[in-house]
């Protein structure tokens, strides 16, 4: 079996109390259970994320778009 390195992003809703550091200590610990954790990121909320600058929703943005102008192209030539 091919081991295959893929990135998780982890959504967790943790006291405010718990920072940074403790985020990565605690997902850190998922290394004695025989998963490999590499961790890249934590991010706190509200924190640096914008919606706009999120390429996963200009991708989905955009096939949504392309869509409706196809539905659209469609009804108009009926």
């Amino acid at each position: 079996m091919l081991q295959k390195t893929r990135q998780l992003n982890v959504g967790q809703c943790l006291p405010k109390s718990c920072g940074v550091s403790g985020v990565r200590m605690l997902l850190a610990q998922e290394r004695n259970q025989g998963a490999s954790v590499n961790i890249v990121g934590v991010r706190q909320v509200p924190g640096e994320y914008s919606l706009l600058s999120d390429l996963k929703f200009h991708i989905v943005g955009n096939g949504c778009l392309m869509k409706v102008v196809e539905a659209k192209e469609v009804f108009v030539i009926q």
